[in-house]
């Protein structure tokens, strides 16, 4: 098992496709999880009736606008918003500047496990959220901290979707690599059962975002 940065060769469901207006470029596709890195050019717009995958949203950028449901939903960096299959949703850019954030489906026919929670020092869960299918938290990881998963070969996979600049260190098994400088909207993809770790070497907390499968309890 190894862990998967960014880019996929293969579509399991395409995203739409792109416009002058809203641009979309896949950088995780596999195992029942897609991630597409999107930008609203000024003022673009787009109302979805509802999807057959639920979606998350990780805000990179700040100000864009987004209603779930008729209901407003704050829209703030590192923040995720999480939109449960068959939710009519309407995303709009008001402002002078292009706005970035990352999408992750989980694709509707994909049978994918509830991986173990992460172990964590130096870290604190700053919001999340569940759905029938998916479970999207928000962790705050402060300098020095880290978050672990031992292997469980039985568990689903994990993704992560790094929501601000930051300086990561990360372990697979024996393995240590550094990753400083990596930009917000940087996606890993840990493969179920996948022993890892995810800490922070920089001299600023970051904050992360964790999408996978629900615990069977919250089904």
């Amino acid at each position: 098992m190894i862990v998967v940065l960014v880019f996929a060769t293969f579509l399991q469901a395409g995203p739409p496709r792109s416009t002058d207006a809203i641009t979309r470029s896949v950088i995780v596709d596999r195992s029942g999880f897609q991630a597409v890195r999107v930008t609203f050019a000024p003022h673009a717009a787009a109302t979805t009736g509802g999807e057959a995958s639920d979606v998350v949203l990780v805000p990179i950028d700040a100000g864009l606008k987004a209603d779930v449901g008729g209901t407003p939903a704050a829209w703030q960096p590192g923040l995720a918003i999480l939109i449960p299959r068959g939710a009519p949703h309407r995303l709009s850019n008001p402002t002078s500047s292009p706005i970035s954030f990352v999408s992750v489906r989980r694709l509707a026919d994909a049978e994918i496990k509830a991986p173990p929670p992460p172990q964590t020092s130096g870290a604190t869960v700053v919001r999340s959220a569940d759905s029938k299918y998916v479970r999207a938290t928000t962790v705050r990881v402060e300098p020095g901290g880290e978050l672990r998963s031992v292997a469980a070969p039985r568990a689903g996979p994990s993704l992560f979707v790094l929501a601000g600049h930051a300086d990561v260190r990360m372990t697979i098994g024996a393995s240590v690599s550094d990753f400083p400088q990596q930009r917000a909207g940087t996606v890993w993809m840990f493969d179920a059962g996948t022993p890892f770790a995810l800490a922070n070497i920089g001299a600023r907390p970051f904050e992360v975002v964790r999408i996978s499968a629900p615990a069977e309890a919250s089904r």
